[in-house]
């Protein structure tokens, strides 16, 4: 865990974690936003509809709000309660047996003076004593590429490793709760078009094992991406696939993949990076 202090790039993105619901930086109103809302109150015991209203409320208050988001916000509303009508049949199939421990709590470590934090969508337990974190996916995709990502990605690993320190136990490693919502006439994300939905469905708990070496592999990843960003700040060449992103790590299999090419600043996951103009395009 102390080599963690080592990659600033871990701490600038469990700063995005830890902040992603707090600050509103979910600013499209998206099924998979209400939905994780939803599944949060059911499982705190409120009432996950009063919830939704709450989150909705919110979302209209944000600068970034715009007039043509409010159908989107009121058919992601009733997207939500067509996912949350089959939820408590997924607790009873799936979690039966299993304790939560805590839900969307903000968790953290201190490494080296420094704090490391995240927040879980939930900690729980299985029926033999084993801690695990389990996180929600609202995704239209069910093949191995998608199931494979988990195996070593930066959120997961990174809470994986907060969470072990935070709680002073050891963690068998991460649940993915995977829900596939699929839309009607398109086979790209669910929450991005508003497309109506086709088909929805719990799919059984995926079970990722993690272990310190896993950690380890996200660090050397990580520190590689860093030098690469420098020497595209150093050369000014942009449009240039990183080499991390091919080595093993093809696509969506990369570990990095969804900070570095779906929109996020890239000053703001590495220091003294020169954000680009345009998003990088994998080639």
């Amino acid at each position: 865990m102390a080599r963690l202090a080592e990659c600033p790039y871990l701490y600038y993105v469990s700063r995005e974690l830890r902040l992603g619901d707090a600050t509103g930086l979910h600013l499209q109103p998206t099924l998979g936003t209400l939905y994780h809302t939803a599944a949060q109150a059911y499982d705190l015991g409120n009432d996950w509809r009063t919830a939704v209203e709450e989150k909705a409320k919110t979302l209209r208050l944000l600068a970034e709000y715009r007039s043509e988001d409010e159908e989107l916000l009121a058919r992601a509303q009733q997207e939500a309660a067509i996912v949350m009508l089959s939820y408590p049949q997924h607790l009873h199939q799936h979690l039966d047996g299993w304790t939560t421990v805590d839900v969307e709590r903000d968790i953290h470590t201190t490494i080296s003076g420094e704090e490391l934090h995240c927040i879980p969508d939930k900690i729980v337990r299985d029926p033999e004593g084993g801690w695990w974190v389990l996180e929600r996916k609202l995704t239209s995709r069910d093949d191995s590429r998608w199931h494979a990502r988990w195996l070593v990605d930066l959120q997961t690993t990174v809470e994986y490793a907060v969470a072990s320190e935070f709680y002073a136990t050891p963690f068998e490693g991460v649940l993915i709760e995977q829900v596939v919502a699929t839309r009607q006439n398109s086979r790209t994300w669910c929450s991005d078009l508003p497309q109506p939905l086709k088909n929805v469905a719990f799919k059984p708990l995926q079970a990722i094992p993690k272990t310190p070496d896993h950690v380890e592999r996200l660090i050397e990843l990580a520190h590689q991406h860093q030098q690469e960003l420098q020497w595209r700040k150093a050369t000014g060449i942009w449009s240039r696939r990183p080499e991390s992103c091919v080595k093993g790590w093809s696509g969506h299999l990369c570990n990095l993949y969804s900070h570095c090419w779906l929109g996020t600043p890239l000053e703001r996951l590495v220091p003294q990076a020169t954000p680009s103009t345009s998003r990088d395009v994998a080639t």
